[in-house]
């Protein structure tokens, strides 16, 4: 038997952010990651 479990602990994105997540030039990020740099 294998389990396999995931755990999700982010801050999570509202919507407008999702929807720009894929746009080629548009600059995405948020302060309130533990200081984690961002490739948006």
């Amino acid at each position: 038997m294998i389990q396999v479990s995931i755990r999700d602990t982010g801050v999570g994105m509202p919507k407008s952010m999702v929807e720009k997540l894929f746009i080629l030039g548009e600059k995405t990020g948020r302060h309130e990651t533990d200081g984690e740099l961002s490739t948006g």
